[in-house]
């Protein structure tokens, strides 16, 4: 699955590091799509600089959108720095039975990407149209890949 990165947004060194995480994560979860949000300390608001996407239009659509550290799923991976795994409709999970469907995601998980303490960013990656959901073993493969990715932020 081809990665598509907001150049602005990370360097070159950054970008490889961003890039081949994201292969692997899609390549060995069999995701329908991963992305990686990197956290504005400025504005308190985590963007989406990199998607993993089956083609281009699919990840221009996703490059650039922000969210508050807090809100949604990925926002409260980073606020509470610790992973969340859905499966099923995001609205029948009791945390988040107030937020709307986004996708029709069968299953998606968010892993904070932590260094020194400070969440920094957040993986995700979702599941569209496989009957085999995410699983808690996902979760910690996500984890080992954004220890990786935090090593280099």
């Amino acid at each position: 699955m081809p990665v598509f990165v907001s150049d602005e947004k990370l360097g070159a060194e950054k970008r490889k590091v961003i890039d081949v995480a994201l292969k692997i994560l899609a390549g060995f979860i069999i995701a329908d799509g991963c992305s990686f949000m990197l956290r504005d300390e400025t504005s308190d608001e985590i963007e989406i600089v990199a998607a993993a996407e089956p083609d281009a239009g699919s990840a221009n659509k996703k490059l650039g959108i922000k969210i508050k550290v807090g809100e949604r799923v990925a926002g409260r991976a980073v606020s509470e720095k610790k992973p969340f795994l859905i499966v099923g409709e995001v609205s029948q999970n009791r945390s988040f039975a107030h937020l709307a469907k986004y996708e029709n995601i069968t299953s998606g998980l968010s892993v904070p990407v932590i260094k020194n303490g400070r969440a920094i960013g957040v993986i995700n990656a979702k599941k569209l149209t496989s009957k085999e959901v995410l699983s808690l073993q996902d979760i910690e493969t996500v984890r080992m890949i954004a220890d990786v990715v935090a090593e280099e932020f």
